[in-house]
């Protein structure tokens, strides 16, 4: 394993790098759109459509990594993203920025496949588990880091974006210098989203709704934090507190869906999220600390509900499903990321930054009306016949990601890796 992670320290440099400079970008440019006085409804639209740049380039851009190679895609990806960073500040005007986001999702989508893929061509069976842990945790620090970055100027002015275009530049380094080979790109199967949806239709709900929850608070909680009156340098904090929480929660909530039944963890998480949800607006009339503290806990829960979707849908398939499956799983969360900071503004617009909270708490509550509705309808699996392990993959994953999965055999990827279409073909007829 040690050799392994020194194979794809570059990997890891570079990931650290642009993960921190969009991290840094998606707050700065929630925060901009309130101090620029844009309407709710160009609010909504310049947050959402960053979400179907990402889905398109996830869809199309494995053919142009396969057709030119993962540096030479990664290096213009990367000056494409940059660029547009820098455009951000000098155009400052609603069709202006709706351009600019769909461009930074195409780009961020490119990127995050050759990451993913390259990781990809360096895991084996016994280390998939352990690659993909070590990701995430080089995920959610340099994401926290990136919102910690918005307390060194002012969200204005030039410099922070001019910093987030820098990070970005200088993440093509580490991967244009390695010496190690780039791997094949082969595109991830997947099942018919409607397939899946009669087959899991509880895995289905929960990736969903997880992207409608988490894409609000993302989207919109800078917002919410510059409405209710909090400086940057707080909100840096704000933001960075709830990334930490949910790294942090991930490893025992998955522990206890390996020890009880699975949908009933998902239950209790989802009403446990809507409770802090709902206190949020109480939480913060008593200081920001207890703000702070209650939004965290609801973020930290609410990004354990993807994880957990993957873990029910695996428990309803056969393993050769499972590569497969996240892929679709993804595609249902990326639909949810778009409704997510469509919705919110308009429900602060409604019912004041508070609206935020309600809203992710509406959501949530059907999810629980949801699942109970289809408990009562799907036979409950034992816990001795639930697939072991939640697995974690990062918000804004791309379907490359799914092969990390150490769920799947080693047969499940000699078919993916040489014989494809066989897979591909098998998913057609399930």
């Amino acid at each position: 394993m040690r050799k392994t992670l020194v194979r794809v320290v570059a990997l890891f440099a570079s990931m650290a790098l642009l993960i921190a400079g969009n991290g840094l970008l998606s707050t700065l440019l929630s925060v901009r759109l309130e101090l620029e006085a844009f309407s709710t409804a160009s609010i909504a639209i310049v947050l959402s459509i960053y979400s179907l740049g990402f889905i398109a380039g996830s869809l199309w851009l494995d053919r142009v990594i396969h057709r030119v190679g993962h540096i030479r895609s990664f290096a213009a990806f990367a000056a494409l993203y940059s660029a547009c960073i820098l455009a951000f500040p000098l155009h400052v005007s609603v069709p202006g920025w709706i351009v600019l986001r769909v461009l930074t999702g195409f780009c961020i989508a490119g990127l995050t496949l050759v990451m993913e893929s390259w990781l990809n061509g360096r895991a084996t069976v016994e280390n998939r588990g352990r690659l993909l842990a070590t990701y995430m945790v080089v995920f959610f620090l340099a994401a926290a880091l990136g919102q910690l970055l918005l307390r060194w100027g002012n969200p204005a002015e030039l410099p922070l974006f001019s910093l987030a275009g820098i990070l970005v530049a200088l993440a093509v380094i580490p991967l244009a210098l390695t010496r190690e080979s780039a791997p094949e790109i082969l595109p991830a199967p997947r099942l018919p989203l409607r397939e899946l949806a009669r087959q899991a239709p509880l895995g289905v709900a929960a990736a969903f709704t997880a992207g409608i929850v988490t894409s609000a608070f993302s989207g919109a909680g800078p917002i919410y934090a510059v409405r209710i009156g909090l400086p940057p340098e707080t909100i840096a904090f704000f933001m960075a507190g709830p990334i930490v929480a949910s790294m942090l929660i991930q490893p025992p909530v998955g522990w206890l869906s390996d020890r009880l039944p699975r949908k009933s963890v998902l239950s209790v998480t989802a009403l446990v999220a809507l409770a802090a949800a709902l206190a949020i607006p109480l939480a913060g009339t008593l200081g920001y600390a207890p703000l702070a503290v209650t939004i965290a806990l609801h973020v930290a829960l609410a990004s354990v509900l993807y994880p957990m979707s993957l873990a029910i849908t695996h428990d309803a398939l056969d393993a050769h499903h499972v590569i497969p499956a996240n892929a679709t799983l993804l595609l249902a969360l990326g639909l949810g990321t778009v409704i997510g900071p469509l919705a919110a503004p308009v429900a602060m617009a409604v019912l004041g930054p508070s609206g935020l909270f309600l809203f992710i708490g509406g959501v949530l509550g059907l999810l629980v009306v949801v699942l109970m509705a289809m408990q009562r309808r799907q036979p409950t699996v034992p816990v001795a016949a639930q697939v072991h392990g939640v697995v974690l993959l990062p918000p804004g994953a791309s379907p490359q990601a799914t092969e990390l999965d150490p769920r799947a055999d080693a047969g499940d990827f000699e078919a993916l890796h040489h014989n494809l279409e066989e897979v591909e073909d098998v998913a057609r007829r399930a």
